[in-house]
């Protein structure tokens, strides 16, 4: 099952929002991304976190029309986003599209993007979506789709990655390691409409962006 994860970062563009939600078969919103929700013209099917970033007549509105909400204490050891993901997962999810998960706060978005090794350690598929990148980890292999040209970067989170194999890009890596803290697989590009990323070790974020 695909779930939409719809946080409190940034959603510039919400007519993809609204078309990506509508490809997914549950909504579960954190705290405050209730608003995007909204304001898509859709309904979330469940609400989870603090809600110190969501109206009272919101929640009350939502409620009548049978949106689940799960309250939880404000000082607590999870971010909204982390306890929306793993309701998500406890209805049945598989896949997790997260949308409003990077922004301004740093902070926030780097925990994001990692919070996705967790779930691809749990056999998760995840990926992060705003305007300008699909961003996803792997630690085996990946398709991606795009058209020649295209840019997509290839940065180790937590380690070396050892024996990358790609096809379809410019810069074809073959059974090499990605180190760590060197930015050498920034920038690759697209030569077809398909693309591919092999792993043997390690997490591998894999960035697909325009600009």
């Amino acid at each position: 099952m695909r779930a939409a994860i719809v946080s409190n970062g940034e959603i510039h563009d919400l007519e993809n929002a609204a078309n990506i939600m509508k490809d997914c078969h549950f909504i579960v919103c954190a705290d405050g991304g209730t608003e995007y929700v909204l304001k898509c013209g859709l309904m979330p099917n469940a609400v989870v976190g603090d809600l110190d970033s969501v109206g009272q007549d919101v929640l009350k509105e939502i409620g009548n029309l049978k949106c689940k909400i799960i309250k939880y204490p404000r000082e607590k050891d999870y971010t909204d986003t982390q306890l929306a993901i793993d309701y998500a997962i406890s209805q049945g999810a598989d896949e997790i599209m997260m949308l409003g998960s990077i922004g301004s706060r740093i902070d926030h978005s780097l925990a994001n993007i990692l919070l996705m090794i967790k779930l691809v350690k749990a056999g998760i598929t995840p990926c992060i979506i705003n305007e300008n990148n699909i961003i996803y980890i792997t630690d085996n292999n990946i398709k991606l789709r795009g058209k020649p040209g295209d840019t997509v970067s290839l940065i180790p989170v937590g380690g070396d990655v050892t024996d990358v194999y790609t096809s379809g890009l410019k810069y074809g890596l073959n059974g090499n390691t990605l180190s760590m803290g060197e930015p050498i697989g920034v920038s690759n590009v697209f030569l077809y409409d398909e693309a591919s990323v092999a792993v043997g070790k390690g997490f591998l974020l894999v960035i697909k962006s325009n600009d």
